[in-house]
């Protein structure tokens, strides 16, 4: 299964450093991609039944809000 969001910023400046954040960081098989015009980042990533609490989505959550952005969608 696969998690698939999409975070809306209000310029294409924030939404390119949120893409390059979540690839420098340890975000391990996170895959990204721009839209929109640039300003809507979508976000790709497997979900792996574990038996702990992942906490991907969180974290992205939280780092695209520091950076001025929101969560659009969420499949």
């Amino acid at each position: 299964m696969q998690a698939n969001i999409v975070y809306g910023f209000d310029s294409s400046q924030s939404a390119s450093r949120f893409l390059n954040k979540v690839k420098s960081e340890d975000f391990r098989g996170v895959k990204t991609s721009l839209g929109n015009g640039g300003l809507y980042v979508r976000v790709k990533y497997s979900l792996v039944e574990t038996h702990t609490f992942d906490t991907t989505c969180s974290d992205l959550d939280e780092l695209a809000s520091q950076m001025g952005g929101v969560e659009i969608s969420h499949s």
